[in-house]
């Protein structure tokens, strides 16, 4: 990329694009070397790696956990290669991210054959707050954003070329892609479509050859579903726990109105970082979209468009729900038709020789509002633990929310005195019932250290809103139970109580 900019004066507008780029990737970075807590989720997943051998991972995973085997392996090596540090395990993930920026600056470049065009669209991307998130994630998601934009530019590829290099790299690029990423299916039958399309039907060479890496990409499918997809326990409690997130049946329902209402505003508010502005990205990906039709770039609105159908298709027979990590591969697509729509801008408003000054201004924005967005999935229980084994005695025992389990055990190793309490009492899961938490604790019977985190917040019809948290905090303190040490932190804290009731003293 830094090949293609010549630094000049004429030149300072890649310049600066090229630096928003940079910017967004250090972002990104900066994230990744915190080492920052892993949340409940990445903690589940994580246990799962660090815990079980290779062939343990190709069975169904603890912790309802369901992860493309090809990440798990590259994951399990990583950590027995460097160690059990959070930013080993959440490497692999930002590496596609980084990877990600140049295959779709080269995707964009070989839709459009402009460096202007392909730069915006890698400014929306690199500066994407969703997408920094995952990248920092020890979850699968940014390998799907990777898979995507690398099978649709090999499709692009073995079309433009038709060298034996690129049908080879075309045909393992989509055997590979089923084993480490749970969409490359949705994306590889879109590409499948259109191979087979402009391949043998829209041409008049014939080229049958381009069923031979469909047939191999059907046959390692075939291959993973039968051990790894099919019958498997987790199905159905996936299903009944993402049911919200499925399209209704009933296309003329208002039922139907709302879902396609909400996750529209989702898409262009929440995924592509516009938030209260979506109305305005929305009207973008629209002109980009009319500008596309206009001049009939069918089969590129074809490939960006058909994987977003195929999605919905499959969530309305409750197949994948359609909800922001799980169609995370779908920005690079969304961003293609947004980034393409400034075409327009920069030539209405050259004439003006301030159409350049207009996008710098839009990316600026952009970028404050990447800076002032607070960081989600933040749980430093790390902070707590240390609090914990700060101030624990030989005699104290330890309880802990059934939310901060998976983390608990992923740390406790690592705090020598909370590590060898004299007893560790897990909570059960009480959720609508949360006399339940109090009834655990209040039979322990000794000083107790109750350790909290990804706290879970109860609605109730004659009160406000609290969390489990305050719920068990504010009637232990009516229930004759003191506080003796109290810390907070992100997403997390720790108390040390004791009762006052004198049988038990």
């Amino acid at each position: 990329m830094l090949k293609l900019i010549k630094y000049t004066y004429e030149n300072w507008f890649q310049i600066f694009l090229l630096f928003f780029i940079l910017f967004g990737v250090s972002v990104a970075f900066l994230d990744l070397i915190q080492n920052k807590s892993l949340w409940l989720d990445e903690a589940c997943l994580a246990l799962n790696i660090v815990s079980k051998s290779y062939m343990d991972l190709l069975k169904p995973l603890d912790y309802g956990q369901v992860s493309p085997i090809g990440f798990l392996f590259i994951e399990k090596f990583l950590f027995d290669t460097f160690g059990c540090e959070e930013w080993v395990l959440r490497l692999f993930p930002f590496v596609c991210f980084f990877v990600s920026i140049y295959i779709f600056f080269n995707l964009n470049l070989k839709l459009f054959s402009s460096i202007k065009i392909s730069l915006i669209a890698c400014v929306f991307f690199s500066l994407n707050f969703t997408l920094i998130n995952y990248a920092s994630e020890v979850k699968q998601y940014s390998v799907d954003v990777l898979f995507s934009i690398l099978i649709i530019l090999s499709s692009l590829n073995i079309k433009n070329t038709k060298t034996i290099s690129a049908f080879i790299l075309h045909t393992c690029l989509g055997v590979v892609a089923i084993w480490f990423s749970n969409i490359a299916v949705i994306v590889l039958l879109s590409c499948g479509i259109y191979d087979i399309y402009y391949g043998i039907f829209s041409s008049n060479k014939k080229s049958y050859n381009i069923l031979f890496p469909i047939l191999l990409w059907i046959i390692s499918f075939i291959f993973y579903y039968i051990f790894f997809i099919s019958d498997h326990p987790h199905t159905s409690n996936m299903t009944s726990y993402w049911t919200a997130h499925f399209m209704p049946n009933k296309i003329f329902s208002n039922e139907f109105n709302v879902f396609v209402y909400n996750k529209t505003k989702m898409i262009f508010s929440s995924l592509l970082n516009f938030k209260e502005k979506w109305i305005f990205s929305f009207i973008l990906y629209v002109l980009g979209i009319l500008l596309l039709l206009k001049e009939k770039k069918i089969k590129y609105l074809y490939l960006i468009c058909f994987p977003i159908i195929i999605h919905l298709i499959l969530s309305l027979f409750h197949l994948y729900p359609f909800y922001e990590r799980f169609i995370l591969y779908l920005i690079p697509l969304i961003i293609i038709p947004v980034s393409y729509s400034f075409k327009l801008v920069l030539s209405y408003f050259n004439k003006f020789n301030i159409s350049k000054f207009i996008i710098t201004l839009i990316l600026l924005i952009y970028s404050y509002d990447l800076l002032n967005t607070p960081r989600i999935d933040e749980e430093e229980i790390k902070e707590s633990l240390s609090f914990i084994n700060k101030y624990i005695t030989n005699d104290d025992h330890i309880y802990v929310y059934y939310s901060s389990k998976p983390a608990f055990e992923f740390y406790k190793k690592n705090y020598l005195n909370v590590n060898k309490a004299k007893v560790i009492h897990f909570g059960g899961f009480h959720r609508g019932k949360p006399k339940g938490y109090l009834n655990e604790i209040e039979n322990i019977n000794n000083s107790t250290w109750i350790l909290f985190s990804h706290m879970y917040t109860e609605g109730y019809p004659d009160r406000p809103p609290e969390t489990e948290e305050d719920f068990i905090i504010n009637n232990l303190k009516k229930n004759d139970y003191k506080i003796v040490y109290k810390a907070r932190f992100k997403d997390s804290s720790c108390y040390k109580i004791e009762s006052t009731k004198e049988d038990i003293h």
